[in-house]
């Protein structure tokens, strides 16, 4: 990986991949809306600002700049139960990712394209779903990531292109988006305000992002292909994960866990229990190294110093 283009870079797994490649050596591309989470580093990279116009207005500089792995990481919705069936943000999505692989399969030398894509997919899944497993979708967002993740196959296969899809799940950590459950308790437990949430009895995998950026690598440097499981392997109880945040922010907030609010009452398509299997990427010799202890602890302080 010596010349990397990553849509979505300032988001929270773009910008923390960009730090990552950056510091594998990589010369780095940015495509995104804005760099405000990459301040510290915008000297170091090439950016482009993504606009309503889409990538063919910058279809002469990514054809200049001639990338050799190209990430695509943006997607409009999907940070939020709220928007995971929004019609007009799965319009946009998919012929947007078509335009950008339209353009890299122009270049010469062909890049090998990385897709995010989504647990979602899988739709109701269960305990250490894997890679094999038939995906069902039940949103519009894991019905338009599952489209785009066929089409995008072809389209490579079409044109000699390398194609890899990374299904993470459920990742934290710094710069993460602040209305998901971690980012947002760990504010509020900082202000010591009072917390409601649904009885929280979900089994679920959490995978920190560093983690999740070592997973990348890993795949790129083995010169692997295919579909892989991004996440844990490990099984925690939501409840659990708040209480242990509660007492390392040492927070006064009050916790009430009211079941009248849970979601797979009001929605018998959700899953109660939402762990991956990670064999086949601990095949290539990844594994996690970040505790969830040590992982919450990091962003608690990492917080405190903002």
């Amino acid at each position: 990986m010596q010349r990397v283009l990553i849509t979505g870079g300032n988001g929270f797994l773009g910008s923390n991949l960009v730090r990552a490649l950056l510091k594998n050596g990589s010369k780095i591309c940015v495509v995104s809306r804005s760099y405000s989470n990459l301040m510290d580093i915008k000297d170091s990279i090439q950016f482009l600002q993504h606009t309503d116009l889409g990538y063919n207005e910058h279809a002469d500089a990514i054809l200049t700049f001639s990338p050799d792995t190209v990430i695509h990481c943006a997607w409009d919705g999907g940070n939020s139960y709220k928007d995971v069936d929004n019609l007009n943000q799965v319009y946009r999505n998919i012929p947007s990712g078509l335009d950008l692989l339209q353009i890299v399969s122009q270049l010469s030398i062909k890049p090998v394209f990385v897709g995010l894509g989504s647990f979602a997919e899988y739709g109701i899944f269960s305990r250490l779903v894997s890679e094999d497993t038939y995906e069902f979708p039940t949103t519009l967002y894991g019905g338009a990531k599952l489209s785009f993740k066929n089409i995008s196959k072809l389209v490579c296969d079409q044109h000699a292109m390398r194609w890899v899809w990374i299904r993470p799940l459920y990742i934290y950590g710094r710069g993460d988006v602040t209305t998901r459950l971690i980012p947002s308790l760990v504010r509020k437990f900082s202000f010591g305000q009072p917390i409601v949430l649904d009885s929280c009895n979900t089994t679920i995998d959490y995978l920190h992002i560093d983690d999740f950026c070592s997973g990348v690598l890993c795949i790129l440097n083995k010169n692997s292909h295919g579909i892989f499981n991004l996440c844990s392997g490990e099984s925690y109880k939501l409840k659990d994960i708040v209480e242990r945040l509660h007492k390392i922010c040492m927070s006064s907030s009050s916790i009430t866990f009211d079941s009248s609010l849970d979601r797979t009452k009001l929605n018998k398509d959700l899953s109660t229990e939402r762990v991956g299997d990670n064999f086949k990427l601990r095949s290539l010799g990844w594994t996690p190294t970040i505790t969830l202890d040590q992982g919450l602890q990091s962003l608690v302080q990492h917080t405190a110093e903002m």
